[in-house]
């Protein structure tokens, strides 16, 4: 039993390679093939690289977002009774 199917092994893999013929010429556009798939590890990692780049980046943006502008702070200083009436309207107009 064991050797028959050592036998029918072997005589599937000589079969198979007896089906391929080595190739004289080099593939037809193989430059272009070689060409299209540098192009596209090259792109694939210019996307890693900008999803690194974003994830990083993000508490920067974040922080940004959330920075608070001179009239915020003026107006929140305002409503909790820091200045007086007199001194927000001279900020603001200061800031203007």
């Amino acid at each position: 039993m064991r050797n028959s199917i050592k036998s029918f092994l072997l005589i599937l893999v000589l079969a198979s390679l007896s089906c391929v013929r080595p190739r004289i010429y080099p593939v037809p556009g193989w430059p272009l093939m070689f060409l299209g798939g540098f192009i596209g590890v090259v792109v694939f990692v210019g996307l890693i690289v900008a999803l690194i780049y974003l994830l990083i980046d993000r508490d920067k943006i974040i922080k940004r977002i959330g920075e608070e502008t001179p009239l915020d702070i003026l107006r929140r200083r305002y409503a909790r009774g820091e200045i007086t009436k007199r001194e927000f309207d001279k900020m603001i107009k200061e800031l203007e």
